[in-house]
């Protein structure tokens, strides 16, 4: 499967390929319902990209020297999201997560 990342060259957001930090079988499932808001920590994770984003709404915030992915259901569907770089040899941690939002 390619996987891209996303990069900034010269002010433009551009995708390059990469590869997986983690395969999917090591998504962490994670359900809401439309108009839900959850979050999790992501320690020091940063930035966030997920294959569907049509499905939810999301920011990153930091309280206390770590980061919470804020969540909130937006339409019905899944997505794989992935919190943190895509690739594993930065040191900085990755989380994927597999997103259900339900009615």
């Amino acid at each position: 499967m390619l996987t891209f990342a996303l990069v900034t060259v010269a002010g433009a957001l551009t995708a390059l390929p990469s590869e997986p930090a983690l395969p999917k079988e090591h998504a962490i499932p994670l359900e809401l319902t439309v108009g839900e808001t959850v979050e999790r920590g992501v320690g020091r994770a940063m930035g966030w990209f997920c294959d569907e984003p049509k499905f939810l709404s999301a920011k990153m915030v930091t309280r206390h020297n770590r980061n919470f992915w804020i969540v909130t259901g937006v339409a019905p569907g899944t997505t794989q999201c992935r919190i943190g770089p895509a690739a594993a040899e930065t040191g900085t941690p990755t989380f994927l997560f597999a997103v259900t939002v339900t009615p």
